[in-house]
């Protein structure tokens, strides 16, 4: 499923355009459940990659607030040393993301 252009793209019309009232909002509301879901493992992808670089970068010498997003991620997912799978850990911090209150 595409999510770069609008649903109306992919909706099939009724009755030849005449009075169509074909409604898209379920449809729509639907794909942007889904991409919110996305942004935040997008998100998570991101965060890990940064804490990645804190931790080749020293950790000590960052502001306290960076330290304690570090600190939470690293109980998630531990330095990647070697090459190794992730997906579950960017699943597991995009789904911290959602709730946590750090950010707000």
């Amino acid at each position: 499923m595409s999510y770069c252009f609008p649903i109306s793209l992919t909706s099939q019309p009724t009755e030849a355009l005449n009075q169509d009232k074909v409604s898209m909002g379920t449809i729509s509301a639907r794909k942007l459940s889904e991409q919110i879901d996305l942004v935040y493992l997008q998100f998570a992808v991101h965060l890990l990659a940064a804490m990645q670089a804190v931790d080749l970068c020293g950790a000590e010498d960052f502001a306290p607030f960076t330290k304690k997003v570090h600190s939470e991620v690293r109980r998630m997912s531990a330095f990647v040393l070697d090459d190794r799978a992730l997906d579950k850990e960017a699943e597991a911090v995009a789904s911290w993301l959602k709730e946590t209150e750090l950010f707000a």
